[in-house]
């Protein structure tokens, strides 16, 4: 989806089109920005959630011995 603006830089020379505008360029690069901040974040949230839920399944389970 990201590369799809792209495909119209070798219309225009200058403008949001053009190599270096708005949707070529700026556009691709914020949204990658954002997902690579938004991976980790998401990934490390649900290693703790499951972390307490395994914490709490073994603190209710008797030990074997």
């Amino acid at each position: 989806m990201l590369l799809i603006p792209g495909a119209f830089v070798f219309l225009n020379r200058t403008g949001p089109f053009a190599w270096n505008g708005l949707l070529a360029y700026l556009i691709p690069t914020i949204a990658y920005a954002v997902w690579k901040i938004a991976t980790p974040y998401v990934l490390l949230k649900a290693i703790s959630s499951e972390e307490k839920e395994l914490a709490e399944k073994a603190d209710g389970e008797p030990v074997a011995a």
